[in-house]
């Protein structure tokens, strides 16, 4: 089905073949996947600038449309550090404070993946650094325990979220404290929440 080898010629690269297909069915943007993504979803990790904006264009109705995990086109920009992308998303009125169906926020998103420039351009959209999850887990729980990114980037990210407001006492669904987190999973970051602290 051309359907199907739109996407995979979106997923493979093959930004030629995309825009072949686009020349001749512009309507193939807002057809789904197996996971419900959209072209969009696609082009958000993995497109050039050209091809991206491209597909852009023809879905700024459907800019937020959540894939089965309910992740954006901006969700997906932020997971993979695709700023230029965010950017563009952003400035046609993508949702900064989308969340995805565990109510996973943006934010936490870029705590997660390690994404400290991601989570500075979302803060400078005026994205909500303290929003709980469906574990009552937030951003600030998630930076506790950060691993498989450099210290001081995770350290930054601490940072970050304490100095635009990240509550350092707020607790997830079993009453357990970023600090709580941290201490748990042996994490010497426990040291920099007490010092960067605000309140402290």
């Amino acid at each position: 089905m051309a359907n199907n080898a739109f996407f995979q010629a979106l997923d493979n690269g093959n930004f030629a073949d995309v825009n072949k297909f686009l020349d001749d069915d512009q309507n193939l943007v807002f057809l789904k996947d197996e996971d419900e993504r959209i072209a969009l979803h696609f082009a958000a990790e993995v497109a050039d600038e050209a091809t991206f904006k491209r597909i852009l264009s023809l879905t700024l109705t459907t800019i937020d449309a959540q894939d089965m995990h309910g992740f954006t086109p901006l969700t997906i920009a932020v997971m993979n550090g695709k700023l230029d992308f965010m950017e563009l998303l952003i400035e046609n009125h993508a949702q900064v404070n989308q969340v995805d169906k565990e109510k996973h926020a943006l934010v936490h998103w870029a705590v997660v993946c390690g994404q400290f420039d991601a989570l500075l351009l979302l803060i400078k959209h005026n994205a909500v650094v303290s929003l709980p999850d469906i574990y009552g887990a937030h951003p600030l729980h998630y930076a506790t325990v950060l691993e498989d990114i450099p210290i001081q980037r995770a350290q930054a990210i601490l940072h970050v979220l304490l100095k635009n407001g990240a509550p350092v006492e707020c607790t997830d669904i079993d009453g357990r404290t970023p600090i709580l987190w941290a201490a748990s999973n042996g994490n010497r970051l426990i040291i920099s929440i007490y010092a960067l602290s605000p309140t402290r």
